[in-house]
C-alpha cells in the first residue's frame, strides 16, 4: 500500500524537482490529482505500473524523452541524467512497497548501447499475422523498432522496455515479444515496400529487399540490406541500403527519425516513396502539405480520438525529380543512376495543435537541412 507522505529517504533537491517538474500535473503526493487541467487524468504513482517499466532506468528514460502523442514532455535537456535518475527513484518511492522494480532474467534490458534482436514476433494488431522472422532494435532511450526481414520492411515502433525472449536455447520455438507500448504501426505487418526502380519503358517496378545484416553503431543500429526488382527481365541487385532509426525530439512534440543512405548500383533511376507511411485506420485526415527550401517536405495528419501526426521528408541536397505524390499523400525521392543519396524522415507525434504550434513546426522544417531537429 501506498503512502501518502513524501519518501523521508528523498533529497530536499529532489522533493523540489518534483514540486517544480511533476507536481502540477501528477499532484503534490503523486496521487494524479494536479492543478494543471489535463484532457485526460495524470497517471497516478500511488498505484504503480508505469507505462513503460517499474525500473528506475525504465522511468528515467521517459524522463528523459517524454512519451510521443501524449501531454507527457521531454526534460532531456532540462533535467540532468543524475537528476532524473533521482527522480525516477522518488516515484518508484511513491507506489506500492510490494511492486516489482527488477527485470526478470527472461527480459533483456537495453543499457547504454543499441540491442538488436532476431525471432519469430507475435502479430502487430489484433487480427493481424505473425511475423517468422522478425528483428527487434533497441535503443538506449526507450524506443524499439520492429522489422520483418523476409522482405525487410519497418513494421512497427514501440516505446518503453525492450523485449522478453523465453527461448534463449535458440530453438526458435517461441517468440520474442517486445515490451513497450505500441506507439504506430504500418501496414499491419506487411506495408507495401517503399522502394521502386524505373524499367526501360519508365515504368516504376517495385523492389523487395533482402536483408544482409546489421551493426551496432553506440546507441543507434544500422539495418543493412539491397534492393532488387521484384518482376523483370533481371533480379541482380540495383541497390544497396543502410537504413538508422533513432528517437528525435523538438518543441512541437516527440517521436522518431529515419535515416537511409541508398548506394544506385545501376544505370536505372531508384525511387522511394511513402517511406513513413502510418497504417490508414489511424488516419483521419491529412492537412497542410507543404513543400519548403532546401529539399524539405511535410504533411500533418489528424488522428482519431484527437491529436496529430506531423512528418517531414528531407534530404542534404536537392534532387531532380523529388516532389509531393497526388494528393499529398505521399513523397517521392529520386536517386540517380551509379550514385549515393541520404534521406531522412521525421514522425512526430503532437498531442495538441493550434496557431502557434504549427508557426513552430514550419519554422523547424525549413531549418531541417541545417540540424533544427535533434
Amino acid at each position: 500500500v501506498a503512502s501518502d507522505a513524501a519518501p523521508a529517504s528523498a533529497s530536499a533537491e529532489t522533493r523540489g524537482l518534483f514540486a517544480t517538474f511533476c507536481a502540477a500535473c501528477h499532484g503534490a503526493t503523486g496521487d494524479g490529482n494536479g492543478t494543471t487541467k489535463l484532457d485526460r487524468p495524470a497517471r497516478s504513482f500511488k498505484d504503480g505500473g508505469f507505462s513503460y517499466g517499474n525500473t528506475p532506468d525504465a522511468i528515467a528514460k521517459t524522463l528523459a524523452y517524454g512519451i510521443p502523442g501524449s501531454v507527457m514532455p521531454s526534460f532531456g535537456t532540462s533535467l540532468s541524467e543524475e537528476q532524473r535518475i533521482a527522480l525516477a527513484k522518488y516515484v518508484i518511492e511513491l507506489g506500492p512497497q510490494d511492486m516489482p522494480t527488477e527485470s526478470p532474467d527472461r527480459v533483456m534490458v537495453v543499457s547504454d548501447r543499441a540491442l538488436v534482436a532476431r525471432g519469430k514476433l507475435p502479430p502487430i494488431v489484433e487480427g493481424g499475422e505473425e511475423i517468422p522472422r522478425g528483428l527487434l532494435v533497441g535503443t538506449p532511450d526507450g524506443f524499439t523498432f520492429a522489422y520483418r526481414t523476409d522482405d525487410l520492411r519497418l513494421i512497427a515502433v514501440y516505446q518503453g522496455e525492450f523485449a522478453e525472449r523465453t527461448d534463449w536455447m535458440g530453438r526458435g520455438g517461441t517468440q520474442l515479444k517486445p515490451l513497450g507500448k505500441l506507439v504506430a504501426s504500418f501496414g499491419r505487418g506487411t506495408p507495401e515496400q517503399s522502394f521502386f526502380v524505373r524499367d526501360e519503358y519508365g515504368m516504376g517496378v517495385r523492389c523487395t529487399a533482402r536483408f544482409l545484416g546489421s551493426r551496432v553503431l553506440g546507441s543507434d543500429a544500422a539495418v543493412e540490406f539491397e534492393l532488387a526488382p521484384a518482376r523483370g527481365a533481371t533480379t541482380k541487385p540495383v541497390a544497396r541500403v543502410a537504413e538508422t532509426m533513432r528517437p528525435a525530439s523538438s518543441s512541437v512534440g516527440s517521436g522518431w527519425r529515419r535515416r537511409l543512405v541508398v548506394e544506385n548500383l545501376t544505370d536505372a533511376v531508384l525511387g522511394i516513396e511513402n517511406v513513413t507511411a502510418l497504417d490508414v485506420q489511424l488516419v483521419k485526415d491529412r492537412k497542410n502539405v507543404e513543400s519548403v527550401p532546401d529539399s524539405a517536405m511535410s504533411m500533418r495528419r489528424l488522428i482519431e480520438g484527437g491529436g496529430s501526426v506531423v512528418d517531414a521528408w528531407w534530404s542534404p541536397v536537392a534532387g531532380e525529380g523529388d516532389g509531393a505524390g497526388e494528393a499529398g499523400y505521399h513523397f517521392d525521392f529520386v536517386v540517380a543512376p551509379h550514385s549515393t543519396r541520404e534521406v531522412n524522415t521525421l514522425t512526430l507525434l503532437v498531442p495538441v495543435w493550434n496557431d502557434d504550434i504549427a508557426k513552430r513546426w514550419s519554422d523547424e522544417v525549413k531549418s531541417m537541412t541545417s540540424g533544427g531537429v535533434r
